[in-house]
């Protein structure tokens, strides 16, 4: 009885079906993994935006400060834990976390310093309150459309962002995320400021921004139909304008403008809305 082996040609076919069958199933696999992790992230704020309106429930219907100012800063990731009881949900699963949760007590440093440091961050200028700012959960005239929660990643490290001690932003600056530049790297906090949002979306999310919204429901959010990317830093700033501002370049005027991406991302000079 003769034997006869796999020819050198046999052998190529086969290893060639199998690197096509790969190349085809591999993407599939990363796809589903990838809207695994983006339902995970979605659970995640979803639970923080309830844990918002509750908190609002219990504080005459103020909104959360995105930060307290004491004997020490703290963070809202601190001050939101007795309605969530959970720190898991602060970072994004389709992203590797680098930050330890200091014990407990976390009002003072340096076990309060992992608030400043999430993945999670909150629409400070058009959702949180804060400095001067006094917002409540029924102010918003269109609260199902306003974004408050989102996952987003900083860039820069540099001597203005505390020495490079945050790691990610607990906030977020909804008017300069609808205008990043991707293509370029931020040299300052402020240019860092307009592509946290987007970074993380083309990054983590396949272009998604995972997003909860005022009223409390969460959604994922185009990257591309809700910002502009921009060829520069400088085209970034004036994007900011125009989003907010109109043709007149000037805030609180008639022809401010007002449709889906800025009722999404909000006003910073308007403190209302």
């Amino acid at each position: 009885m003769k034997r006869r082996g796999f020819t050198l040609i046999e052998l190529l076919v086969v290893i060639a079906i199998i690197a096509i069958l790969a190349a085809i199933l591999f993407p599939v696999f990363a796809q589903a993994k990838r809207a695994a992790k983006d339902a995970a992230g979605l659970s995640n704020v979803k639970q923080m935006a309830t844990a918002g309106v509750m908190y609002s429930t219990d504080a005459d219907d103020q909104i959360i400060p995105f930060e307290n100012r004491g004997g020490v800063y703290i963070a809202w990731p601190i001050l939101i834990q007795p309605y969530v009881k959970s720190t898991d949900m602060m970072w994004d699963p389709g992203k590797q976390r680098s930050v330890t949760v200091g014990p407990q007590p976390w009002d003072a440093r340096p076990n309060v310093d992992w608030g400043w440091q999430t993945h999670l961050a909150m629409n400070r200028y058009a959702y949180a309150n804060g400095y001067n700012v006094e917002r409540t959960q029924t102010s918003f005239p269109a609260p199902a459309e306003r974004v408050a929660w989102m996952y987003g990643e900083d860039q820069w490290f540099g001597s203005d962002n505390k020495g490079g001690d945050l790691l990610s932003q607990h906030w977020f600056d909804g008017v300069r995320c609808s205008c990043p530049s991707l293509a370029n790297s931020p040299t300052d906090s402020d240019q860092d400021h307009y592509n946290q949002c987007a970074r993380a979306a083309v990054r983590y999310h396949g272009d998604g921004y995972i997003s909860a919204f005022a009223d409390g429901h969460a959604k994922k959010m185009s990257y591309k139909k809700m910002s502009v990317n921009q060829p520069s830093f400088s085209a970034s700033s004036a994007c900011e304008v125009k989003n907010t501002a109109g043709a007149d370049g000037q805030q609180g005027t008639a022809d401010d403008l007002d449709n889906e991406l800025t009722r999404f991302w909000g006003r910073w000079y308007d403190g209302s809305y």
